[in-house]
C-alpha cells in the first residue's frame, strides 16, 4: 500500500509488514519477557508514567512519615516542658507561701495541681512505649507526693502558728504580770519613802525637845544660882539677870509647847507655864523681904521659888527623857523603813531585769523565726530558764499575796511559753524535713521530666536520622528502579521499530 492511498476502516496507520513483524525466532529470555513486547506502546507510556507516579509518592510517603514521627517528638517534648512550667509556678507559690505566709499563695499553688496532675495523664496518650508511660506515671507520682508533702508543711504551719499565738499570749501574760508587781513595788517603795521622811521630822522633832528641854533645865538651874548670889549680895544685877533667865526660859518653854504640837501636848502639863509665872513672883517677894529685913520670909521665898524651878526641871527631864526614848523607838522604825525600801527597791530592780529578759526573749524568738538554728534555740531556752530562775528567786523572798500571785502568774506564763516553745522547735523542724522532703520530690520531679525530654529528644534525633536515611534509600531505590523500568519500557518501544 502507497503512503498517500487513503486508510481503510480498522487500518492503524502502521504498514502490515511492520504490525506483523515476527519476533526473532528461538528461545524466549525473561529480558524478552520484561520488554513487554506484547503491550501496545500507548499503555507502554501510560504504565511508565504509573510507574514514575508511584515511585514519587513512595518517597513523598517516607519523607512525610519522617516529618510526622519528628513533629510527634517535638509534641511530647513542647507537652512535657511545658508541664515543667507549670511545676515551677506551684514551687513559686510555695516558696512565696513559706515567706510571707499568705494563705492565697498557698491556695494558688494547690489549685494548680489538679490540673497539672491531668495534663501528665493526659500525656499518656502521646506515648506509645511503655518506658514513655513509666515515666509519666513516675512523674504524676512525684506531684502526688509533693502535694502530700505540701499539706503536710501547711498544717504544720497552722499548728506553728497557733502555738506562736499562744507564746504571745505567755509573753504578754508575764510582762503585764512582771509590769503589775514592778508597779506595787514601786508604790510601796514610795508609800515607805513618805513614811521614812515623816518618821525623819519625828526624829528630828523628838531630837529637838529634847534638847531644848535639857538646854532649859540647865537655865533653870541658873537661875537658882542667880537666885542664891542675890540672896548674899543683893546686888541688883544678879537681880537683873535673873530676869532676863526666866524671860529666856519662858520663851524655851513656849517653843517645846510648839514643838510638841496637838500630838503630844499632854507631855508638857499646863501648870508648868504657872510655876514659871510664879518664879517671878517669889523672887518679887523676895526682894521685898529682903529690903525689909524680914529674913524669915525672905528665905521662906526663896524655898518656894526652889521649890518651883525643881519641879520646872524635874518635868522637863521627864519630858527630855519621854523624847530620848521616843527617839530612839523612831530611830529603830527608821532603820526598819530603810530596809523595807531596800527591799523594795531589789524587788522591784529584779522586776525590771525580768522585763528585760522578757523583752530580750521576744528579741531571740523573732530572730528564731526568721532563721531557726540550734544556737538560737539553746538562746531561748537560756533566756526562759533565767526567767524561771529570777521568778524562783522572787517567790522566796515575797510574802504579801498578790505579789506571790503576780510572781506564780509569771511563773505559770513562763511554764507555758517554754512547751509552746518546744512545740513550735518541734514543728520547724518537721517542717525543714518536709520542706527537704518537697524539695526532694521536686527534684525528682524534674530529672524524670529531663529524662523524658532527653529520651524524647534522643527518639527524635533517631528519627530524623532514620527518615533522612529511608529518604536517602527511598530515592535512590526509586532513581534505579526509575532507571531500570525506563530502560525496559525504551527497550520494549524502540526494538520493534528497529525491524
Amino acid at each position: 500500500m502507497k503512503a498517500d492511498d487513503p486508510l481503510r476502516p480498522g487500518q492503524s496507520d502502521a504498514s502490515p509488514a511492520q504490525d506483523s513483524v515476527p519476533p526473532p525466532v528461538g528461545k524466549i529470555t525473561l529480558l524478552d519477557r520484561l520488554s513487554l513486547s506484547n503491550v501496545g506502546i500507548g499503555r507502554k507510556i501510560g504504565l511508565g508514567f504509573a510507574v514514575v507516579l508511584v515511585l514519587t509518592v513512595g518517597v513523598s510517603f517516607l519523607g512525610w512519615n519522617g516529618l510526622r514521627e519528628v513533629g510527634a517528638q517535638f509534641e511530647k517534648t513542647d507537652a512535657v516542658a511545658l508541664l515543667a512550667d507549670k511545676f515551677v509556678d506551684i514551687r513559686n507559690d510555695q516558696k512565696n507561701y513559706q515567706l510571707r505566709g499568705e494563705e492565697r499563695d498557698f491556695a494558688s499553688a494547690k489549685e494548680k495541681i489538679p490540673p497539672l496532675i491531668e495534663e501528665a495523664e493526659g500525656l499518656k496518650v502521646l506515648f506509645d512505649t511503655t518506658d514513655g508511660r513509666a515515666l509519666i506515671d513516675g512523674i504524676k507520682a512525684e506531684i502526688n507526693r509533693y502535694e502530700t508533702q505540701l499539706d503536710r508543711y501547711h498544717r504544720l504551719e497552722e499548728q506553728k502558728r497557733a502555738a506562736l499565738g499562744r507564746m504571745q499570749e505567755r509573753l504578754a501574760g508575764m510582762e503585764v504580770a512582771t509590769d503589775k508587781l514592778r508597779q506595787e513595788q514601786a508604790n510601796q517603795y514610795k508609800r515607805l519613802t513618805e513614811k521614812l521622811a515623816g518618821l525623819e521630822q519625828k526624829r528630828e522633832r523628838r531630837m529637838s525637845i529634847a534638847g531644848e528641854s535639857v538646854d532649859l533645865a540647865a537655865q533653870m538651874s541658873d537661875v537658882l544660882i542667880e537666885v542664891e548670889k542675890f540672896q548674899l549680895t543683893g546686888d541688883p544685877a544678879h537681880a537683873d539677870r535673873f530676869k532676863a533667865l526666866t524671860q529666856k526660859a519662858s520663851s524655851s518653854l513656849e517653843d517645846i509647847k510648839a514643838l510638841l504640837g496637838q500630838e503630844d501636848a499632854g507631855q508638857l502639863p499646863d501648870n508648868v507655864f504657872t510655876k514659871m509665872e510664879s518664879l517671878k513672883t517669889y523672887f518679887a517677894k523676895l526682894v521685898q523681904f529682903l529690903a525689909s529685913g524680914d529674913k524669915a520670909e525672905a528665905l521662906a521665898a526663896a524655898k518656894a521659888l526652889e521649890k518651883a524651878t525643881q519641879e520646872i526641871k524635874d518635868v522637863l527631864r521627864i519630858l527630855a527623857s519621854s523624847q530620848s526614848s521616843e527617839y530612839d523607838f523612831i530611830a529603830n522604825d527608821t532603820q526598819s523603813a530603810k530596809d523595807a525600801m531596800e527591799f523594795r527597791q531589789g524587788i522591784a530592780q529584779d522586776a525590771n531585769h525580768l522585763i528585760e529578759m522578757v523583752q530580750k526573749t521576744r528579741i531571740a524568738q523573732q530572730q528564731y523565726l526568721a532563721k531557726p538554728s540550734d544556737a538560737l534555740t539553746q538562746t531561748m531556752r537560756s533566756w526562759v530558764g533565767e526567767i524561771k530562775g529570777k521568778v524562783d528567786s522572787l517567790g522566796g523572798r515575797l510574802t504579801e499575796e498578790d505579789a506571790k500571785a503576780a510572781v506564780k502568774t509569771i511563773g505559770e506564763s513562763a511554764d507555758g511559753y517554754q512547751i509552746e516553745f518546744e512545740s513550735v522547735v518541734t514543728f520547724t523542724s518537721a517542717q525543714a524535713q518536709t520542706d527537704g522532703a518537697m524539695g526532694t520530690a521536686s527534684q525528682t520531679l524534674n530529672a524524670r521530666i529531663a529524662q523524658t525530654k532527653a529520651n524524647e529528644k534522643t527518639a527524635m534525633t533517631s528519627q530524623r536520622d532514620r527518615s533522612g536515611l529511608l529518604s536517602i534509600v527511598g530515592s535512590a531505590i526509586a532513581l534505579v528502579l526509575g532507571a531500570v523500568f525506563a530502560f525496559f519500557f525504551s527497550r520494549s518501544i524502540t526494538e520493534p521499530l528497529s525491524y
